[in-house]
């Protein structure tokens, strides 16, 4: 049910929540998910595994998240499942698209912060999963995560930062983003700054 009056995102959203019609194993989960795309990272629209989720959630910090945490929580669920099997089905859930937390016209300073602190995350990933991995579909997975975190920043300064806000706003992209090659790669396409200083 549609409630942002926005008509692309709708349908860029009803099809990314349809699954991918598909079965993948192992790391083809990963890469189908963070660097194909070939479905959404959400959480909902997806039946688990007790076992599965409660060895995904065991890895993942305890700490309170406000925006991000499907995309996070979905990556340790990837990186540990064994099989993917999406089943394109009849709608068995009404999604109300424009009335959550995400979904508001302008971004206030404070909201594009939790927004960027996603970088946290993907710091603790980093940390804890690929620092000293040599397996070269986990790293393009990660580079996925990153590259779609960054995006979601960057867009979201593009377009939702009010006007009296975007020098404060650059510096907090800037500042939680500093350092990481695929997020400066990512800013540059989009934004066409670097955000190292």
């Amino acid at each position: 049910l549609d409630f942002s009056q926005n008509a692309k995102k709708t349908a860029w959203l009803k099809r990314m929540l349809m699954p991918a019609d598909s079965e993948y194993a192992g790391e083809e989960i990963l890469t189908e998910a963070y660097v194909s795309r070939s479905y959404i990272t959400s959480l909902l629209g997806k039946l688990y595994k007790s076992s599965l989720c409660k060895k995904a959630y065991s890895a993942l910090p305890d700490v309170y998240c406000y925006v991000g945490e499907d995309i996070f929580t979905f990556f340790y669920i990837a990186y540990y499942a064994r099989d993917y099997k999406g089943i394109a089905t009849k709608s068995y859930y009404t999604y109300r698209h424009g009335l959550g937390v995400t979904n508001v016209d302008a971004v206030s300073l404070k909201k594009y912060e939790q927004y960027c602190n996603m970088s946290a995350f993907v710091k603790y990933i980093y940390d804890h999963l690929i620092q000293d991995t040599k397996n070269a579909c986990l790293l393009d997975a990660y580079n996925g995560l990153v590259n779609r975190t960054v995006e979601d920043c960057c867009y979201i300064y593009k377009s939702r930062i009010r006007e009296e806000d975007r020098k404060a706003a650059l510096s907090v992209l800037c500042t939680r983003w500093e350092g990481n090659p695929m997020a400066e790669k990512t800013a540059q396409r989009i934004l066409g700054i670097s955000i190292n200083k």
